[in-house]
């Protein structure tokens, strides 16, 4: 049964495995607060709804990824599938256990790699990260969202010139890539390169409202 309540901060706790809303209704003893907001509010009562049904979909499918695994012990695309799962929960130890496996499976699965990366950064370990950002490109090395994602973790050790290179290679790689337009620009700003971080962030607007225009243009 999930249970969906407010704490004295008035922040949302649930529980899972999730069950029908109308059960938390029908259990508005339990609820006040919920209940009370959610009345008041239809916005927060669907957003409510969204979250539930989300946290079913993700214990189905963790379940899911685990009988796979069962069923077959050495199926690498599984432990990184469920490894993703976990990072996305927030189980940041689980999910790098699941990488660890996929590793040493297939050690030349890049993008096991490279979401091992910013796992281990979310655990305090930025400068481990960057290892696992350097074997994925030395597998890959034409893969422009490797080096915008090791520039990224490069700019936040304050490695600035450094940073700069790997936004410069994956911009070469793909040129209307944005974000690495756009994570040069604030590189810039801390190397005082005010001009030139200008001129990326105008970029980066550009091709931003490019590809707004584009998407619109499809779905018209």
């Amino acid at each position: 049964m999930v249970t969906a309540f407010g704490n004295a901060q008035g922040r949302l706790n649930f529980s899972v495995p999730c069950l029908p809303f109308n059960t938390i209704e029908r259990e508005g003893g339990k609820n006040d607060w919920l209940m009370s907001r959610m009345s008041a509010d239809r916005n927060l009562t669907l957003v409510v709804i969204a979250f539930i049904k989300a946290i079913a979909l993700e214990s189905y499918m963790s379940q899911d990824f685990n009988r796979a695994i069962n069923l077959q012990s050495n199926y690498a695309v599984a432990y990184y599938d469920r490894g993703n799962l976990n990072r996305e929960l927030g189980n940041y130890f689980d999910a790098i256990y699941d990488y660890d496996k996929v590793i040493r499976m297939s050690p030349k699965y890049a993008d096991a790699y490279y979401e091992r990366g910013p796992t281990k950064d979310r655990l305090g370990h930025p400068n481990v990260s960057i290892l696992d950002f350097d074997k994925a490109i030395e597998l890959y090395p034409n893969n422009a969202t490797f080096h915008y994602e090791r520039g990224n973790i490069k700019r936040k050790l304050s490695n600035y010139n450094e940073a700069i290179l790997d936004f410069n290679i994956a911009i070469d790689i793909d040129p209307e890539h944005a974000d690495a337009y756009y994570a040069r620009g604030l590189t810039n700003i801390f190397l005082r390169r005010l001009s030139s971080a200008k001129d990326d962030f105008n970029i980066a607007l550009d091709l931003a409202l490019k590809t707004d225009n584009d998407s619109l243009a499809k779905n018209s």
